[in-house]
């Protein structure tokens, strides 16, 4: 699963929580997400086996000045990501996620209405252990 909770505090301050393969990330203000000028903010989720990648998903969250989100999939395609307006429409999110390795999302990119590109992001999605030593972790 993949999502973004939106909720508003008792300022009335938006703050998002990303739901990812690994649980939920802290609730934070959306101002700190786009702090130093940035456009995208990604969470990532991976799972499977320490010795290979089963599922990858992202989750997002976007200021205004993005007009569109691009994600590129392990196959080299590329598909657009639907954005979701958050409560006060300053912000909107997206989400993608494949248990098919070929169309594991491996870079998002976001676009502002003149096509200029504001934000990228690249996967991490890595197996956690060498096939070799399946057992690394313990």
């Amino acid at each position: 699963m993949r999502s973004a909770l939106v909720g508003v505090d008792h300022n009335g301050v938006v703050r998002v929580s990303f739901a990812t393969g690994f649980g939920f990330t802290p609730f934070i203000a959306e101002s700190k997400f786009f702090q130093s000028g940035r456009a995208m903010a990604v969470g990532e989720g991976f799972s499977g086996p320490p010795t290979a990648v089963r599922s990858v998903g992202v989750v997002g969250a976007v200021n205004a000045t993005v007009d569109h989100v691009t994600i590129t999939q392990s196959n080299g395609a590329v598909v657009d990501a639907p954005l979701g307006k958050g409560p006060d429409g300053d912000i909107a999110f997206f989400a993608f996620s494949s248990d098919a390795a070929e169309h594991f999302p491996m870079l998002v990119r976001a676009y502002d209405s003149a096509g200029a590109l504001v934000g990228q992001y690249r996967s991490q999605a890595r197996a956690l252990c060498p096939q070799s030593k399946p057992s690394c972790l313990r």
